[in-house]
């Protein structure tokens, strides 16, 4: 599958990998959810229209998903 560019600069593209990685090895809820919440902050930055703190924890799991392919 082809994929289609970023509307995001590299910048934020490389920050919402570590910050999806650092996620993911978290184990304590809370914190797991501030940098969820940083993400959050870091793309509604770069994007019109509103996220949810619940739009950004699927979107970790689906581009995880995708990068393990």
């Amino acid at each position: 599958m082809a994929s289609s560019p970023s509307i995001f600069p590299p910048a934020v593209v490389r920050a919402f990998v570590k910050r999806m990685n650092d996620y993911f090895s978290e184990t304590e809820p809370l914190k797991r959810d501030t940098i969820a919440v940083l993400q959050l902050r870091d793309l509604e930055s770069h994007r019109k229209g509103k996220l949810r703190l619940d739009d950004v924890r699927p979107l970790f799991a689906e581009m995880r998903a995708h990068l393990e392919q």
